[in-house]
Parts: structure tokens; sequence; C-alpha cells
């Protein structure tokens, strides 16, 4: 266990400029406590002497780039069995301890990775979506002082950037333009090559899509559940060289990949 004290320091800025801050104790000392810098009253930990007009403003102080400790925590969490003590927060002080000198050039990769793909989505004039926002703010700030509301992405980040990494590398075996495109859902059979399998996760959606590439090089994806009682036979069914589906094929765009969504499908 760490002997870190306090690593971490969450400002609160009152609807009457009243400024206070929380202090969170590392995880052996288990101790909150709230102040008000403008009056000195000490609240402790009880939440009801706070008045309902009193509007919090929460930002996160760290004395590490919290990129870099999710790179840590991801680390830990993968590695879980070779690790005495599983960190279970982000902001845990063991998590705090780990950090190595690779954990913070992982971080700054990912902040670079994602920094050029803003850029790009910008020229290219795309719709940033609030997520993209928020990621865009996350990315360019230095890390340490951030918005409570930045840790659900800060905690995802490196999965997404494995996830971007190789979906990179899958547009580089199809074409990004569809060949011989028809607008409309169209219901047909066609001949797929199994390419990629990627499991998506995020707030709205969870999820295994298999993608494959027709006879033009177009991208076309199916969606599995990961309920589904019956993934594992598909799975060996995608291990094979090419498969015959008949399906409703739907057109639509991912950033610059237009692909083939299959719905309502069979093997043929």
């Amino acid at each position: 266990m760490s002997n870190y004290t306090n690593p971490w320091q969450i400002s609160c800025t009152g609807s009457s400029g009243a400024i206070g801050v929380i202090s969170l104790q590392s995880a052996s000392q288990n101790t909150i406590s709230l102040s008000n810098l403008s009056t000195g009253i000490s609240f402790n930990n009880d939440p009801y002497t706070i008045s309902p007009n009193f509007k919090r403003y929460e930002m996160i102080d760290s004395r590490e780039d919290i990129v870099a400790l999710s790179v840590t925590w991801k680390r830990l969490r993968d590695n879980r069995d070779n690790v005495p003590i599983y960190a279970n927060s982000l902001l845990s002080a063991d998590v705090y301890a780990a950090v190595t000198s690779s954990d913070r050039e992982r971080a700054n990769q990912i902040r670079d990775y994602f920094s050029k793909k803003i850029m790009l989505w910008t020229l290219k004039e795309f719709k940033l979506s609030q997520y993209r926002q928020d990621l865009s703010e996350l990315i360019h700030s230095d890390g340490k002082k951030i918005s409570e509301k930045m840790l659900p992405i800060a905690f995802r980040l490196p999965e997404f950037y494995e996830y971007d990494i190789e979906f990179d590398k899958f547009k580089q075996d199809v074409t990004l333009e569809l060949k011989h495109f028809n607008s409309g859902t169209h219901v047909k059979s066609n001949v797929l090559t199994p390419v990629k399998c990627f499991y998506k996760s995020n707030k709205r959606i969870k999820q295994f899509e298999y993608w494959f590439k027709d006879g033009y090089g177009n991208a076309n994806m199916v969606v599995i559940d990961p309920k589904n009682p019956l993934k594992h036979i598909w799975d060996k069914l995608f291990d094979s060289e090419q498969l015959q589906i008949e399906a409703s094929y739907c057109p639509k765009k991912y950033d610059d990949l237009q692909y083939y969504q299959l719905l309502n499908w069979k093997l043929a």
C-alpha cells in the first residue's frame, strides 16, 4: 500500500463566489473533509450541512497526468493475476504509486494520436459530438487539472486507442468509398471474405462487430450481441475463407469509411 498522502484535491466554487476544497486522503487514512476557504468553516463529511443553493463546480488537481494514470490502471487490470494489490479506482493511491515512465510514454502516444485525429476531423469539417469535444478538451490539457466529468473518458481512453489503432489497420484492407454503390437498402446474396472482429464497448453500445470485404473491396459488417448463445458457432464460421450471406445490405458511414451493415442476414 502506498504511503502517499492526499494526492488528490477537488476545488469547488459556489454561486456566491466562495471557494471550497475537498481533500481526499489515501485509502489507509480514509478521511474526507470539506472546508470553506473564505470563512474557515469546516463541514467535515456531513453532506447535509451544505446549502442546496450552493452550486459546486468540481475540478481535480493531480500531481500525475490523468491519462498516464489511466494507462497504469489498464495495465494493472490486464495483469491483475500478477499484481499483489489490485487497484480498484483510477484515483487510488495504489494506481498513483504504480505509474512508470513507460506508462507516461504510452500516455503521450495516446495524446499525440488523438490530437492528430481531432485535427483531421476538424479539417474535414466533421461535426464533433459532445464526446469528441470532451475528448479534445482532455487531450489538449496537461491532464493534471481536469473537470470531474472527464474521468469516464480518461478511464476508457487506452481501450479506445487500442480499438482505433486496430481499426485503422483494418481500413487499409478495404476501400474507403463503396464501389458500385447503390443508395438505399438492398436485399441480396453476396460472397464475403472475413477480415477482422472487434468488440465495441462504450456508454451506448456493447457489441461484437464482424467485418468482411466483398469482391470489390467494400467493407461489410455483421453485429452480434455478446449474449447471443450461438456466438461460439458463429466464431468458428468466421474463421472460414469465405461465407455467402443473404441480407439486407444497408449503406452506412463511419467518419471516412463507407460500408454495408448487414441486417436480417442468413447464410445462403
